[in-house]
Formats: C-alpha cells, structure tokens, sequence
C-alpha cells in the first residue's frame, strides 16, 4: 500500500475516475491510504452495483457514482488527475480503445492505475480461484457478456503498451496483510458459489459438460484449499 501512496502524494487535491468501480472496492483501497482527494468519481454501467458502492461511501463528501460507459466517457479532455482500472482489463473487448478513451480525459503528466489479477507463479489453492475465474469467465462468454481469461503480467504489459502517449512508469504486486486460511464454512460457500454460477446453464444444451466441470472444481478445492490470485498494479504516466 506504500507504494500506492507515494503514487498519490504526487498529486494533491486529486480528481480521481474509477472505471468498472462496482460496489467501490479499489476506491476502499484509494482512501485507506489518503484523504487528500478533490474528488473521487466512480463509474459503472450496473445501477444496482453502484447504489451498494453509494451507501458504502454515504460519509465520503468526495466521493460520488455515475452510471457511465468506458467506451464513451461523458467527459471533457484532461478533466482527471488520476484515473483507475482495478480487476477490469478481462472484460474489456477493444483494451486499446479504452486505453485511448481514459487518456483523452487524464490531465497531461497525469496517471492511469490499473490493478489486475495474474496467473504468474501460482500455486496450488491460488490456482483454485484461477480456475473458479475462468469457469464463470467461459459461462458469461456463452451468454455473450465479455469476460476473458486471467492475464499474465506479459500479456498485460503488451496490451499496456499499445498506445502512443501511455508509457508504462512502474509496476509491483500488490500487498495485502495475510490472510487466514479458509474456514470449512468459506469452503462451504465456495461450492455454494459454484453452484450460482452454473445456474444459467441448465438452458444450455451441453449443461453436462459445465455441471462435470463444476464439480471439478469444487473437488480441486475441497484437495487444494483456496486463496486469492495475486494482483499486479501498473502505473501508467501520460507524456
């Protein structure tokens, strides 16, 4: 979190975009660190999501939600200081045209802060979340929602380094204090998760397959425990 701090002392009385916020969870992350923000706005295309995010920030004056779609941003050139992609990258279709959109509306020398989940280095009940990702990443594909499989930081390197003007300044893993490892009643809930996500597929034509997949994995994770994927952040500065 250091790290994440230092990046924002840099800008003082920051305007802030968060894109793809949902319920505001790496804007809990932002405010944990400081509070030296002229604004922080969030921005999702789910109502739903961000009337959560809107009731967990009620005591944040600064902070605020819209709902806005990060292909057609309603804002003007160079309005944000520092502008936030947190476990997003996946669902982009176009990354590109994203990546060109978020610069039109960051200030000259300002930021882009994407934090993403990787498949780097796993090992084996990180690998459980891995793969409960990429079971509801193909599920929402077959639905026709846009959600691609977990990046390696190379892969996102390459798609970060696709547009003129964008130059990648710094990257790290980000830290989070340790966890405890997962009780049987998480497990539980896990499985129970599983479930969830394969409710859809009881109309589609080859719900075995999925069904069969599912219990896989809910096997994989009673053997292997589970634990969060690591995520990487990139800091991206505009010349």
């Amino acid at each position: 979190m250091e790290k994440i701090k230092k990046a924002l002392e840099k800008y003082p009385r920051a305007r802030v975009l968060d894109i793809g916020t949902g319920v505001g969870n790496f804007i809990s992350i932002l405010v944990s660190v400081t509070s030296d923000f002229q604004e922080i706005v969030g921005i999702d295309t789910s109502r739903k999501m961000l009337d959560r995010a809107q009731t967990n920030f009620a005591a944040y004056e600064f902070v605020r939600f819209e709902v806005a779609d990060a292909n057609h941003l309603p804002y003007n050139e160079a309005t944000f200081d520092i502008i936030c992609l947190s476990n997003s990258l996946h669902h982009l279709d176009d990354i590109i045209k994203i990546l060109k959109e978020m610069k039109r509306v960051l200030q000259p020398n300002g930021i882009i802060i994407i934090n993403e989940m990787v498949k780097d280095g796993l090992n084996n009940a990180q690998k459980s979340h891995m793969m409960l990702h990429h079971f509801a990443a193909e599920i929402d594909r077959r639905m026709n929602v846009v959600h691609y499989e977990t990046y390696t930081k190379q892969e996102i390197v390459e798609h970060l380094n696709g547009v003129d003007g964008l130059a990648i300044e710094s990257s790290w893993e980000l830290s989070f204090p340790e966890s405890e490892a997962p009780t049987a009643k998480d497990v539980n809930n896990l499985l129970y998760m599983i479930d969830k996500i394969m409710t859809p597929t009881q109309d589609f034509l080859d719900k075995e397959y999925f069904f069969h997949k599912g219990e896989e994995i809910k096997t994989y994770i009673c053997k292997n425990s589970y634990a969060s994927a690591p995520q990487h952040i990139f800091v991206l500065q505009h010349s």
